[in-house]
């Protein structure tokens, strides 16, 4: 994303600086018009009560991770009945958690961090049969970088997609719909799939 809005910012004949914060402080600036935008961030109806978003860009999902000895795939709630569901949170993983958790027996813990998910579920703390709802490229990344074996994907709760958003409280609207429609001009001519296949990413289904 930071290279899709500087080849956008180029484009544009403006200059646009990345900052890089812990997320909820990155979130409460940006609804606050701390600062002019954020990414990456899922449109919700919700969100967009206090920011602007651009088309959605990459693609993915909500994905539960499991030790490979558990032979759990899930296709439906009560999949996850007598389990422990282990998320980072407050987030969007963790209110997709929440939205279906009633609907079985299973336990769902709440951590500050995607680290602290697999370092726990790494050392078997969350106890038998546990498993980490995470995003899918996400989780990947940190499996790869954390040197954790012997985890593996074990069926999505929901697809996602992210896009830049923009403060309401601070943001030029006419920049940012010049902003928005250079994304939409990169989505056409490939330069944002040019850059997302370089991450091992996709784009979003509606892109």
């Amino acid at each position: 994303m930071a290279d899709i809005m500087q080849i956008a910012c180029s484009r544009m004949r403006v200059q646009c600086h990345t900052e890089i914060m812990p997320w909820r402080q990155a979130y409460s600036k940006v609804t606050n018009g701390g600062v002019d935008g954020i990414f990456s961030l899922m449109p919700t109806e919700d969100r967009k009560k206090t920011l602007y978003f651009t088309d959605v860009i990459v693609g993915g999902a909500y994905t539960f991770f499991a030790p490979a000895s558990d032979h759990i795939t899930y296709h439906k709630p009560s999949d996850l009945d007598g389990r422990t569901v282990a998320v980072y949170g407050p987030s969007g993983t963790s209110t997709a958690l929440e939205n279906i958790i009633d609907q079985t027996t299973a336990r769902s813990v709440m951590e500050l961090s995607n680290d602290i998910l697999l370092d726990k579920l790494k050392k078997g703390l969350y106890g038998e049969h546990a498993i980490v709802l995470m995003n899918r490229d996400v989780a990947n990344v940190m499996l790869k970088q954390h040197a954790i074996t012997g985890m593996r994907p074990a069926g999505d709760l929901l697809p996602v997609a992210y896009a830049f958003a923009f403060s309401r409280k601070r943001a030029n609207q006419m920049l940012v719909i010049q902003f928005d429609n250079t994304i939409k001009t990169m989505l056409k001519d490939g330069s944002i799939r040019t850059i997302l296949h370089k991450y091992g990413l996709t784009m979003a289904r509606n892109s």
